[in-house]
Formats: structure tokens, sequence, C-alpha cells
């Protein structure tokens, strides 16, 4: 591989990680809608509650995880 082509490639994956990581500071930064508001953990009745009140039937909430 020439030395030309390798600084192109080194070149194009810093320009995409700068891209990725500007996309992902923005995200963190302005976060996204916040479906329950709450200062603690939320629990599986307003979970279902809301869903419902937004239009949702029959919801089923199985665990995943803890």
């Amino acid at each position: 591989m020439s030395y030309r082509v390798l600084m192109w490639t080194l070149a194009a994956l810093v320009l995409v990680a700068g891209i990725t990581a500007i996309d992902l500071y923005r995200e963190r930064r302005e976060g996204g809608p916040v479906f329950i508001a709450s200062n603690g953990p939320v629990s599986e009745d307003q979970v279902r509650q809301k869903m419902t009140a937004d239009g949702w039937s029959n919801v089923l909430i199985t665990g995943e995880g803890r």
C-alpha cells in the first residue's frame, strides 16, 4: 500500500471519528424527549398508564436484565 493511500485513509478515519464525536456530544447535550418525567425509577404501572394515555392498547411489559 502506498504512503499516499495510507494518508488518505487515515484522514478519512479521523474525519469520520470527528463527525461521530460531535454528533454524540450534541445528542447527549440536547437530550431527547422525556417519556415520563421523574427524579427516580419509573414503575411498570406508570409506563402502562402513559402508553395507554398515548393511545396504545394491549400493552405488554416484560422485564429484561435487572
